[in-house]
């Protein structure tokens, strides 16, 4: 049984390999164009996005004998409510920073050019492809695939895991605490993410809430949180903190993985579990 299980595990892992890389080096076809920087990282998103669908329509149909629709990539379409809670959480926790904790916020003044260049690069690779690569391939296969073999709850534990795992890559991890501090912060986000995804019936509220984040919540080209700035950014607020504990890790560009992002992720999961509890709770009265 616990052999079973492991290999259980290991497909996902594989998939998440495979599907991953083959997409990424599909895009990096779009800067072998000769197009302007702008359209080669739009055309780059537009080519790992298309791949990624494609790798999965082809793996649930034909390897799985699924559907689509079995590993929550049809419909329903984002639900206005989790729009706005995509809003609003990582609002919040920008807000959190610039009116409690000490620091200098300054709009940049970036030149034209170099402006488009920062909100397109933000939106569509922070934002979309970030938002709809990782939420299908977590949220959608590897939840879905899961699910019918381990159950929910392990499911939702395990992606959260692999999903945290594939961030370590790009994170300067300089002790244990710190990597107890990013591991658990993205698997409460990836959690979170699970349970939008199992209220709704499909990814695409997840994907929204996960792209409104990375776009809003400090961590992004649009507005950017931490103890230096590294990269241009529309507004910057740098914190005059070096805690861990506050600002994640200090100059990796993690705010994310601070105290503030990891309370907001935990309220996610609240609201999330509230919403599962009353959709049940009106199908028992409705019965």
């Amino acid at each position: 049984p616990i052999r079973f299980g492991i290999g259980i595990i290991k497909q996902p892992v594989s998939r998440i390999q495979v599907i991953y890389r083959v997409s990424f080096d599909f895009s990096l076809f779009a800067y072998s164009v000769d197009l302007p920087g702008s359209l080669q990282r739009l055309l780059a998103v537009s080519l790992a996005i298309a791949c990624i669908l494609g790798l999965i329509y082809l793996y649930t149909k034909y390897l799985m004998n699924s559907s689509v629709q079995e590993i929550n990539l049809g419909k329903p379409l984002p639900d206005p409510k989790w729009c706005m809670i995509g809003i609003i959480l990582p609002c919040t926790i920008s807000l959190f920073y610039i009116l409690f904790i000490p620091g200098k916020f300054r709009w940049e003044n970036l030149p034209l050019q170099t402006m488009f260049d920062t909100i397109l690069l933000s939106v569509f690779c922070d934002g979309v492809r970030a938002g709809i690569m990782e939420e299908v391939t977590f949220r959608g296969l590897m939840l879905g695939s899961l699910e019918k073999e381990l159950g929910r709850n392990k499911a939702i534990m395990i992606s959260s895991f692999l999903f945290a795992s594939i961030h370590f890559d790009s994170v300067e991890i300089q002790s244990l605490s710190d990597g107890i501090l990013v591991l658990g912060a993205l698997m409460l986000a990836g959690t979170g993410l699970a349970l939008i995804t199992c209220q709704t019936g499909s990814i695409w509220s997840s994907v929204v809430v996960h792209m409104l984040f990375n776009l809003l919540s400090g961590d992004s080209q649009i507005i950017h949180i931490d103890v230096e700035q590294i990269f241009p950014a529309l507004w910057t607020y740098t914190v005059d903190s070096q805690s861990h504990l506050l600002v994640g890790i200090p100059g990796s560009r993690t705010i994310d993985y601070g105290i503030p992002a990891i309370i907001g992720f935990v309220v996610l999961i609240f609201i999330a579990l509230f919403y599962m509890r009353k959709d049940n709770g009106e199908q028992c009265n409705y019965e």
